[in-house]
């Protein structure tokens, strides 16, 4: 049986960016230009987006025993775009993300290596800064506020303290309670506004 398609449109400062994504077949990032759709990356990738300036890419596939996720630099040249792969790792997948201060967090949802990470952007450093008790838990949006991290996923909202390690859950969530929440072009609903507080 052949895995659907997965396709994903995200709209950047240099042209709109396509993925689609095979599974464990693999995927491509296409820019779209005047000229059509051009080839300018492989990957299972799953999130695209800006930030100082440049465009990167999250890829992550998680099949059978197989985990690897990487973030990759989408850069424009004059005759071409390149995809330069700036973070690979084979025990991690990224499920969500969020960047602020060159430094990407996201969540892992592999079995030996779950939980949130941090990689520094200036010097590659990667960090694990805690791990939940919930395998296989999809974390659709992260964001970060002042020394909070608030993770979203399976209607539950994770509140995290990174100087003091003090965790809450906020359960039973109904979806209309709560918006997506994206990188860096964050939409808050009231209810998390009232968590934030």
């Amino acid at each position: 049986m052949t895995r659907p398609l997965d396709i994903d449109k995200f709209e950047t400062s240099i042209e709109t960016v396509i993925t689609e994504n095979h599974g464990e077949r693999g995927g491509n990032l296409y820019i779209i230009t005047e000229y059509g759709a051009e080839h300018a990356g492989s990957g299972n990738f799953n999130q695209v987006f800006e930030y100082n300036n440049k465009i990167y890419a999250i890829s992550s596939l998680s099949h059978l025993s197989l985990r690897i996720s990487s973030l990759h630099e989408i850069r424009k040249y004059e005759d071409r775009f390149e995809d330069t792969t700036i973070f690979k790792n084979h025990d991690l997948t990224m499920s969500s993300a969020f960047i602020e201060n060159n430094i990407l967090y996201f969540y892992s949802t592999a079995e030996a290596s779950n939980g949130l990470y941090k990689y520094n952007l200036d010097n590659n450093h990667l960090e694990f800064i805690f791990k939940l008790s919930y395998h296989y838990w999809k974390v659709n949006s992260i964001i970060k506020k002042d020394d909070y991290m608030y993770l979203y996923g399976n209607y539950l909202i994770i509140k995290y303290n990174l100087e003091t390690g003090e965790l809450r859950r906020f359960a039973n969530l109904k979806e209309e309670d709560i918006n997506e929440l994206y990188m860096n072009d964050v939409k808050l609903s009231e209810m998390l506004d009232d968590f934030i507080d």
